[in-house]
């Protein structure tokens, strides 16, 4: 099926926790790391193509088809979406289209700053759906209002904003609280926890929350409200 713009009725909703597999650089363990934590598998054009080579078959595949092997995904019985839209990435055309619990996206970032830039536009574009991004060092999400999370002490936690926000924060070797921060103004990157169970509080803005990735299970687990398995 194709559309050229976002059709209603092609909105994939599911309560559960979805992968999501980009055509960036990644790397095999990285989406193990992320299926153990998921339900699904959905695929960015030929992000497909290397699910297929690491042995994994997609629930679907979205985006322009433009470099995925359609006539295997036909062959495989994979469905698909094709959006034709030339505006906008695959990562933000799967982003607009799905509807789930949580989605953790692996291959967007990659060796490419345009790439990884994208990706981070892409997230505080959707600042409702709950999104977490694999990176070859860390994971970011855009964090949500109230954010309780237990990390070791001396973890590195960055606040990235993308634009004007206000934060506070608990556990924090820097605190947040009265910091008007901004992209090209104060900015809150390497801070530290100086005591577990850290709480960031966002009172203004759409600020991205960056870890390292080996945080995945902890992050998930703030995130989901309960305990994850994998």
């Amino acid at each position: 099926m194709g559309t050229n713009k976002k059709n209603v009725s092609q909105i994939v909703e599911t309560a559960q926790i979805l992968t999501l597999l980009g055509a960036g650089a990644t790397k095999k363990p990285d989406l193990n790391r992320a299926l153990r934590v998921s339900e699904r598998l959905v695929c960015a054009d030929s992000g497909a193509d290397t699910a297929l080579k690491w042995g994994y078959k997609p629930d679907l595949v979205i985006g322009d088809l433009d470099s995925v092997d359609r006539d295997r995904l036909r062959r495989e019985g994979i469905p698909e979406i094709q959006v034709l839209d030339q505006e906008t990435t695959d990562f933000e055309k799967c982003l607009g289209l799905l509807e789930a619990k949580t989605i953790i996206a692996v291959g967007f970032t990659g060796k490419r700053l345009d790439h990884q830039l994208a990706a981070f536009n892409a997230l505080v574009k959707y600042p409702r759906k709950q999104v977490l991004l694999i990176g070859d060092v860390d994971l970011c999400f855009v964090c949500p209002t109230t954010l309780a999370l237990d990390l070791p002490v001396g973890e590195r936690v960055s606040i990235f904003p993308m634009a004007d926000c206000r934060c506070k924060s608990r556990g924090l070797e820097w605190p947040l609280a009265g910091l008007d921060m901004q992209p090209n103004g104060q900015i809150g990157t390497s801070n530290r926890v100086c005591q577990p169970n850290v709480r960031i509080t966002v009172q203004a803005g759409h600020p991205i929350c960056i870890l390292p990735k080996r945080n995945l299970k902890r992050v998930m687990a703030a995130l989901t409200g309960g305990q994850v398995n994998g």
